[in-house]
C-alpha cells in the first residue's frame, strides 16, 4: 500500500536526494516537481517542465501508451508499482530509466501526489546488451565450430560441449554432461588425468595449458584416434573451468600417411627408372652377343647353356618390367579391353596350373564397360593377384572373380581411392585364405615386402600393380581380415570410344630382315649398345650412320639427304632427348621416318611419345626388324 507522508517535509527531501532522479506528479500526471538530478538527466529546468504531464515532456512516444497504462493503474489501485521507459532529453536523445512508483497520502489518507524515483540504465542495459550479443556470438561460434569443444570444471566434470563432440566421440550431449572427462580417454591418459588435475590446484603446474599436443582418445565403440588437444583456463561465475578444444587428427594422418607413401614411391621410382636404363642397355648388348655366337656352329652342350642364358635374360627383363610398373615409368600400350573376355581366358589357363583344391567361381556383368589400358599389364596384375590368392589357401578354397560397372562420385565409399569422380569397371579377385592381420595389410603394396618364404617371392607383385593401376588413371583397393580371406578390387575408368588400338600382326621374318639397302641413322649414347644394333642393322642389309646424341645426329642430317630412317633412344644425354629430335625431324625432314627405343622414358609415361613409333628395350634381332618393317609400310 501507498505510504503516508507530510507533504511539507517531502521538498527538503527530495532536494538532498542527488543521485536519483525524483519526478512528483499529481493525480492527473501533471508535474509537480523534479529534483537537480532530473534536471542534470534531461536539460529541462523545473520552471520549464511544471505543469505539464510527464509524457508530454519527458516519455518517448513510443512508450506513452505503456506509461500511462501504469500511471492509471497506479492511481486506481493505489499500490506502488515499477516500470522502465526511455526519456526524453532537451538535446534529442533518449535515455532508459526504472522507476520506482510510490504514492503520497495526506494526513487523512487521501493520495495527493505520486512520487517516481528512477535511476538512468541507459549504459548498464548497453553492457548487458553487448554482454548477451558476445554470448549470443560465442554460443554460436562453440555451436558451429568444427572442432570439439569441451568445458570442464576443476574436478574433471564435464559441464558443456557442442555437437562436435557427437561427431568425433559418438555420445550423445546428454549422455557425457556430468562424466569426468576420463570418459574419453583410453589408457594410459584416462588413468593419468585426475592426478594432473589434483596435481595443478595443489602446486598451479600447468603442463598442457595454453600449449597443446597431440595424445589419444577413445571413441563410444572403443575405438582410439589421434587428436590435437588445446586447453585454456577460465575463471566463470567464481568457479575455476577450462576449456578444451580437440582437433580429429584421423584424416590428417592418413593423408599424411599417403603423402610419405607417395614421396617414398616416387623417390625409389626415380631410382629404379635410373637403374632400368642402364640394365635394359646391358642386356640389350648381351642379347645382341648372344644372338651372334647363335648364329656360330655350336654343339649341342653350347646351345643348351645359350638357352639358359636367355632364359636368365628373360627374367632379368620381366624383372626390370615389375620394377618399371611399381614406380609408374613403364612405357604402357594401352587398347580397348574386354574385361569379361580377359578373365576368362586367364582363369582357363590358371585351372590348367593352380592344385585341383582351388575352385574358380566368376561372377561377371554381362554388360560390363569397356576398359582402355595395356592388356598384357591386366593379365599380369591378375595373374599376380590370384596367385596370391592360391598361396593364401594352401589348404584348398575358392577363388571368386567380379566384374561389375561403378559410378564413383567425391562422397561414396570410395573415395578413399584417391581417384577423379567418375565411370570405373571394377575387377574384384576374393579368397577364402587366411587373410591379412592389418600390420601386414598397411603394408601390402611397399616394395620389395613380403611374407612369403626367401625364394618364393620377390614382393614386387603386388607393388608394381599398385603402379601400373595408378599410371592406368585407376585405383585399388584391399579389404582382408584375419582368417575370413582377401578381397583385391581394381578399377579402371571406362572406355568412351568404341574403337581403340589394335595389336600389329607380325609379318613374314625373312621379308622383315631385308633392309632393302635403305639408309638409317641410328643414335645412341652408351658406345657398345650403339656397336651392338649397328651389327645387327648391317646384317639386316642397312647402310648404317651412327651418332652419339641429338646435336650430332641433326649435324649428320643437314649433310646427308638420303637417309630413309632415323633409329633413336629417347633417354640420351644434353639438352634434347629423343622425342624432341624426332620432333626437329618431322619439322625439317618430314619424309624421314622415325623409331624410338628405351628401357625407361618418362617422357613416354607422360604420354609425350606423341606420333612415334617405339620399341622397348631389351629387343631380339628379329623385333627391332619387325618394327623398322611396319614403319616402312606406314603399319
Amino acid at each position: 500500500m501507498c505510504n503516508t507522508a507530510s507533504v511539507k517535509l517531502f521538498s527538503s527531501n527530495v532536494m538532498n536526494a542527488v543521485d536519483a532522479l525524483i519526478v512528483v506528479l499529481d493525480l492527473q500526471g501533471n508535474i509537480v516537481f523534479v529534483n537537480t538530478a532530473c534536471e542534470k538527466l534531461s536539460g529541462f529546468k523545473l520552471q520549464e517542465v511544471k505543469d505539464k504531464t510527464v509524457w508530454d515532456v519527458y516519455v518517448a512516444e513510443e512508450d506513452i501508451a505503456d506509461t500511462k497504462a501504469v500511471f492509471s493503474a497506479l492511481v486506481t489501485f493505489q499500490e506502488d508499482n515499477r516500470h522502465i521507459n526511455y526519456w526524453k532529453t532537451n538535446t534529442g536523445d533518449k535515455r532508459l530509466v526504472s522507476f520506482s512508483n510510490t504514492c503520497l497520502k495526506d494526513d487523512g489518507g487521501n493520495m495527493v501526489y505520486i512520487v517516481a524515483t528512477g535511476i538512468d540504465i541507459t549504459d548498464q542495459r548497453a553492457d548487458q546488451v553487448e554482454l548477451e550479443a558476445r554470448e549470443a556470438k560465442f554460443q554460436s561460434i562453440i555451436r558451429t565450430a568444427p572442432d570439439s569443444i569441451i568445458i570442464i570444471d576443476e574436478k574433471g566434470i564435464i559441464i558443456e560441449v557442442n555437437p562436435a563432440v557427437e561427431d568425433v566421440f559418438g555420445y550423445e550431449s546428454e549422455e557425457l554432461i556430468g562424466q569426468n572427462i576420463s570418459i574419453l580417454m583410453p589408457e594410459p591418459f584416462r588413468r593419468e588425468h585426475d592426478s594432473y588435475l589434483h596435481n595443478y590446484a595443489k602446486t598451479g603446474e600447468k603442463k598442457i595449458i595454453g600449449i597443446g599436443r597431440e595424445l589419444m582418445a577413445m571413441h563410444k565403440d572403443g575405438n582410439i584416434f589421434p587428436i590435437y588437444l588445446s586447453v585454456s583456463e577460465i575463471w566463470l561465475g567464481g568457479k575455476n573451468l577450462f576449456t578444451g578444444i580437440i582437433r580429429d587428427l584421423t584424416k590428417m594422418k592418413e593423408q599424411e600417411e599417403k603423402l610419405r607413401r607417395a614421396h617414398k614411391i616416387e623417390a625409389l621410382g626415380q631410382l629404379t627408372g635410373g637403374i632400368a636404363h642402364d640394365f635394359n642397355n646391358l642386356l640389350t648388348i648381351i642379347l645382341g652377343n648372344l644372338e651372334i655366337i647363335e648364329a656360330k656352329n655350336l654343339n649341342p652342350d653350347a646351345v643348351e647353356i645359350l638357352n639358359e642364358v636367355y632364359e636368365v635374360i628373360g627374367q632379368g627383363t620381366q624383372l626390370v618390367s615389375q620394377l618399371l610398373a611399381f614406380g609408374k615409368r613403364q612405357s604402357l600400350d594401352p587398347e580397348i579391353i574386354d574385361v569379361n573376355a580377359t578373365l576368362r581366358q586367364l582363369i582357363k589357363l590358371l585351372k590348367r596350373t593352380f592344385r585341383e583344391n582351388i575352385e574358380f567361381e566368376k561372377k561377371l556383368l554381362p554388360d560390363v564397360w569397356k576398359t582402355y589400358a595395356d592388356v598384357t599389364q591386366i593379365e599380369n596384375a591378375l595373374l599376380n593377384i590370384m596367385i596370391n590368392a592360391r598361396d593364401a589357401m594352401l589348404d584348398g578354397g575358392t577363388i571368386i572373380v567380379k566384374t561389375a560397372n561403378v559410378n564413383i562420385t567425391a562422397k561414396n565409399v570410395l573415395n578413399s581411392l584417391s581417384i577423379p569422380a567418375g565411370e570405373y569397371v571394377e575387377l574384384s579377385v576374393s579368397d577364402t585364405g587366411v587373410g591379412m592381420a592389418d600390420d601386414v595389410l598397411a603394408k601390402a603394396f611397399d616394395p620389395f615386402f613380403t611374407t612369403k618364404r626367401v625364394g618364393l617371392g620377390t614382393g614386387l607383385g603386388l607393388s608394381m600393380v599398385h603402379g601400373f593401376v595408378q599410371q592406368s588413371s585407376g585405383g585399388i583397393n584391399i579389404e582382408s581380415e584375419n582368417g575370413k580371406g582377401t578381397t583385391v578390387s581394381i578399377y579402371l575408368p571406362q572406355a568412351k570410344d568404341t574403337v581403340g588400338n589394335t595389336r600389329l600382326q607380325k609379318k613374314d621374318v625373312a621379308h622383315s630382315l631385308d633392309g632393302h639397302r635403305k639408309k638409317i641413322l641410328h643414335v645412341e649414347d652408351d658406345a657398345r649398345v650403339r656397336q651392338i644394333n649397328t651389327r645387327r642393322l648391317i646384317g639386316m642389309g642397312y647402310e648404317v650412320l651412327t651418332a652419339k646424341d641429338a646435336p650430332t645426329a641433326l649435324n649428320i642430317l643437314s649433310e646427308h639427304d638420303d637417309v630413309d630412317i632415323v633409329f633413336s633412344d629417347i633417354v640420351m644425354p644434353g639438352s634434347m632427348s629423343g622425342v624432341e629430335l624426332a620432333a626437329e625431324i618431322r619439322t625439317h625432314y618430314p619424309k624421314i621416318q622415325i623409331l624410338l627405343t628405351t628401357g625407361y622414358s618418362r617422357e613416354i609415361v607422360a604420354g609425350k611419345g606423341g606420333e612415334n613409333s617405339i620399341l622397348r628395350k631389351p629387343f631380339t634381332r628379329e623385333e627391332l626388324a619387325h618394327k623398322l618393317w611396319e614403319i616402312s609400310h606406314d603399319l
